[in-house]
């Protein structure tokens, strides 16, 4: 391990001051910046074509903690960081303890494929499943007996019951919007009509916030009504 010397003695660790409060020299420290414990981001760092989830501990600049992409293993570069990973950055006759550069949570990759455009994270996992553990089905059931499985079958209708009213929301929202859109457009389009053929911009003015009112009354009647399905969808789900 490195030295442990209080902060401001010639013993500090001045590698975890870098990373954490000042910045990195030549790479993520501010000229006169102050000290502030916040994730600094070099751009003019090139992209690399060979990124490795370390960053800069493992050689790749335009890693964490220069920013944070987020293929970068956060907690075990912080972790080795600890340890003393980046300390021969600063003192270049240092070894790194062999445990200490191994150090991790056993987390090395995301379940699930990063998408391609914005936002790039992938779609959170659903919260009804107990998958990678099918068999824990004593989810708040009985203090008596395994009751492995024995409700599975109702968790599975459920999960499919809030899937369907979800997809039935969305796809209502979509079509009341929709809607809702196209009746704006005629209404707009009925006001201009209106006031160019020099009716009575009172009462054109009336017929348009009517037609607005009217629109906005369904579409919140149809989101309502969709809105109480989905929920009595989830309401099911404490039967279990």
């Amino acid at each position: 391990m490195p030295p442990q010397g209080q902060f401001g003695t010639a013993g500090q660790r001045d590698d975890l001051i870098a990373i954490f409060l000042t910045g990195i020299p030549n790479l993520t420290q501010p000229a006169n910046g102050k000290p502030a414990e916040e994730l600094r981001l070099n751009v003019a760092v090139p992209v690399t074509g060979n990124p490795n989830a370390y960053g800069v501990i493992g050689g790749d600049n335009q890693g964490y903690p220069n920013g944070r992409r987020l293929t970068d293993d956060v907690v075990d570069i912080s972790l080795r960081a600890i340890a003393g990973a980046a300390y021969p950055l600063f003192h270049p006759g240092f070894t790194v303890d062999a445990t200490g550069a191994k150090l991790g949570d056993g987390v090395d990759a995301n379940d699930k494929t990063f998408r391609t455009n914005f936002p790039y994270l992938a779609l959170p996992a659903q919260g009804f499943a107990s998958i990678p553990h099918p068999g824990n089905a004593n989810v708040g059931g009985s203090q008596g007996g395994t009751n492995n499985g024995g409700n599975q079958a109702g968790r599975d209708e459920v999960i499919k019951n809030i899937t369907k009213a979800r997809e039935e929301f969305n796809n209502t929202f979509n079509g009341s919007k929709d809607e809702f859109e196209n009746n704006i457009n005629q209404a707009k389009d009925q006001f201009s009509a209106d006031i160019n053929q020099n009716k009575n911009p009172n009462e054109a003015k009336d017929r348009f916030i009517n037609s607005l009112n009217t629109t906005k009354d369904r579409f919140l009647n149809m989101l309502n009504q969709t809105k109480d399905r989905f929920n009595d969808a989830l309401n099911n789900s404490n039967r279990l």
